[in-house]
């Protein structure tokens, strides 16, 4: 019995002394790992959602609390950031309020902005959006259709969804086609850094058959100018080797050139060289000087050479990359066809020296869309800019005639100030699509057959007293027309007037004998000039769209068949 006493003693000594060990050991490690507290936030209540607007002018707030100084950034993403301002910028500690503005989107896409507040070593982020302006823009605002009637096509650019609404009527409904139709597509290229052109292939693939064309897109290398002076003329293909000259794409070239010269640079610039991937696109001549030295710079039956300070006739003829030439400064004169077919030029810049330019000179550039004519030019030749891409032209004081069709079939020509020119030749404007506004000058004498036919944009002109005569057909073809015929004119060409909705104020005497009103104008209205007395026999006689005529209180008589046929 006292054995086992003994023992179970034993047994119990040992567990409590094993228990005291190890709660003296967790008592120790508590005191060595302390417990983490959580790190407090410098930036609270940020919103976590971005802001959207639409393209009206608004304003949006949000509230946040900061534990120190803090600054908002507003930074560019896809667009500008003019539109979208914050205010407050920046503060102190504390509880703030700010305020998102956005001005109206005119745009037809969404813009986007993101906003990051900094404080302390915290940042928190947004993106505030505003929606494109919704647009559905037809392509004309009317549509004629022949008693027959038929399917006609009605064009519309949208960035919306639309549907079409037809009116209650039984005569008109909407139809389909399986034809081709349009399709417009975008593609971004970005800027190519590098020293080599690169190109690339995008395919047009239907999904359910194998119906495909593709598209190759190619981008010029990063431009290098190089700088080149010619001491002596002719030197000049010896200063670059052959199978680098069709590397350049910029050039500044000084000196002295001669024939030899010219025409390299025109073979660079793509004259006699087709579907090359590198052309001479930028050519600063102004520091040079051409010399007649007797060396052709194009080869022909006779061979074209060059004249002291002269651009010589079909000098840069059919150049395929030229886009951008400046001229020396000391050059007099440019002569015919002198960059006649450069598909690709965009900009010529020319010395006030320059006295003439020839016949040709620009004619088929389509991209040459603005050029300074020079204050000592005298003179514009016959078809000098013609099937170009002027957009504006002002004629300098000096020039006294503009010759027969120099700006025909210029479609993207909008504005005309001639100075001081006596003479419009024959159809100097034939046919200039867009031109919207002609300022004549005082001393104007004439204005010849067909000068403005065809400019169906062209809605008025103010005819200064100086003229004499306006040529046969010389409106012919404008629509929605307003014109007065000054008293001092003497005569009128055959069929000057030939359109839709004219309105001509005019001398009845010039409806006497050649009437200068076509039988083919539609809703013609008249308006005689005072002092008139009597209304000539077959005045009107086949003006089937005469719709109105206001004659003066002067008039007296009205003689046989005045107004017959006037339907």
């Amino acid at each position: 019995m006292k054995k086992t006493n003994l023992l179970s003693t034993c047994v119990l000594l040992c567990t409590t002394l094993t228990l005291c060990t190890l709660l003296n050991a967790c008592g120790e490690d508590a005191k060595e790992t302390p417990q983490e507290q959580p790190q407090e936030e410098v930036i609270e209540d940020f919103p976590t959602t971005d802001f959207t607007f639409n393209d009206t002018s608004n304003e949006q707030t949000f509230t946040f609390t900061a534990a120190t100084a803090w600054s908002i950034q507003v930074a560019e993403t896809r667009s500008g950031t003019d539109w979208c301002s914050v205010e407050p910028m920046s503060g102190e500690a504390g509880t703030h309020t700010v305020t998102i503005t956005t001005q109206p989107n005119e745009t037809y896409d969404d813009r986007s902005v993101t906003v990051t507040l900094r404080a302390g070593s915290e940042s928190r982020s947004f993106e505030v959006t505003q929606r494109r302006k919704g647009a559905i823009i037809l392509s004309e605002d009317s549509i004629s259709v022949s008693s027959a009637g038929g399917t006609v096509e009605v064009k519309l650019n949208a960035n919306v969804d639309f549907e079409m609404q037809l009116p209650d009527t039984d005569w008109l409904s909407e139809t389909s086609s399986r034809a081709l139709q349009e399709y417009t597509k975008y593609l971004q290229v970005a800027e190519n850094t590098g020293s080599t052109s690169r190109t690339a292939q995008v395919i047009f693939r239907n999904t359910g058959s194998g119906v495909a064309d593709t598209l190759t897109v190619s981008q010029a290398s990063k431009s290098v100018r190089v700088k080149i002076h010619v001491e002596k003329p002719g030197d000049l293909p010896d200063m670059i080797p052959e199978e680098d000259a069709y590397k350049i794409t910029e050039l500044e070239v000084s000196g002295f050139l001669g024939g030899r010269d010219l025409e390299l640079l025109a073979r660079m610039a793509g004259r006699k060289r087709a579907n090359f991937s590198t052309y001479l696109t930028y050519l600063d001549m102004s520091k040079a000087t051409i010399v007649g030295d007797g060396e052709p710079y194009y080869t022909t039956t006779h061979g074209l050479y060059p004249t002291d300070n002269t651009i010589g006739d079909s000098m840069f003829t059919n150049c395929q990359g030229l886009q951008t030439i400046i001229l020396p400064d000391n050059l007099i004169s440019i002569r015919s066809l002198a960059f006649i077919g450069c598909p690709v030029l965009q900009s010529v810049i020319i010395p006030q020296t320059v006295t003439s330019i020839g016949s040709h000179a620009f004619k088929d550039c389509p991209k040459l869309t603005h050029i300074v004519l020079p204050d000592n030019l005298t003179s514009i030749e016959a078809y000098t800019f013609s099937h170009s891409g002027i957009t504006e032209i002002t004629i300098p004081n000096k020039v006294t005639s503009i010759e027969m069709v120099a700006f025909e079939e210029c479609h993207n020509l909008t504005r005309i100030t001639i100075n001081s020119a006596a003479s419009i030749e024959t159809g100097a404007f034939q046919n200039c699509t867009k031109l919207a506004e002609v300022t004549l000058p005082n001393n104007l004498t004439l204005i010849d057959d067909y000068a403005f036919k065809g400019c169906t944009n062209l809605k008025g002109m103010i005819i200064p007293e100086s003229v004499k005569y306006i040529g046969w057909g010389a409106f012919s073809g404008c629509k929605d027309f307003t014109v007065e015929i000054p008293e001092t004119v003497d005569s009128l060409g055959l069929y000057v007037f030939e359109g839709e909705n004219l309105t001509i104020t005019l001398p009845i005497r010039f409806m006497s004998e050649h009437p200068p009103i076509s039988s083919d104008c539609k809703n013609l209205k008249v308006i005689i000039s005072d002092g008139a007395t009597s209304i000539p026999k077959e005045a009107f006689w086949l003006c089937y769209g005469l719709t109105s005529i206001t004659l003066p209180n002067t008039i007296k008589s009205i003689e046989d068949h005045a107004f017959m046929f006037c339907n």
